[in-house]
């Protein structure tokens, strides 16, 4: 049952005694190969709740990011939640903040 993480768990933890070594080693391997890789994405009341969840943490709303040194979308990141935290207006527009997402979604995929 994959309809969350947490049933997944237990659907493989329910196989895991009637399966060892390479077999549920290539079962976990298939489980999880499938999954979405991550996208930079831009908030947005039009979109629905379901965008910002988190699959494998189950987490409702996510966000992601690292230390702004290290890619563009941290950075941006970090000045928006920035001037959420403090109060201030958002300096960048939402329609840029999509452009930039696409962009940055573009270029990573065309690396891997």
């Amino acid at each position: 049952d994959c309809t969350s993480s947490k049933t997944l768990h237990e659907s493989i933890q329910n196989i895991k005694d009637e399966y060892n070594g390479i077999t549920m080693e290539a079962i976990l391997c298939m489980a999880s190969t499938p999954m979405q890789s991550a996208l930079y994405c831009s908030t947005s009341e039009s979109l629905p709740d379901e965008t910002y969840h988190h699959y494998a943490l189950n987490f409702p709303l996510y966000c992601h990011f690292t230390s702004p040194i290290r890619r563009y979308p941290d950075l941006i990141t970090h000045r928006q939640l920035a001037a959420a935290i403090t109060n201030q207006p958002q300096y960048i527009k939402p329609d840029i903040i999509e452009s930039i997402s696409t962009h940055c979604n573009d270029t990573k995929r065309d690396a891997d």
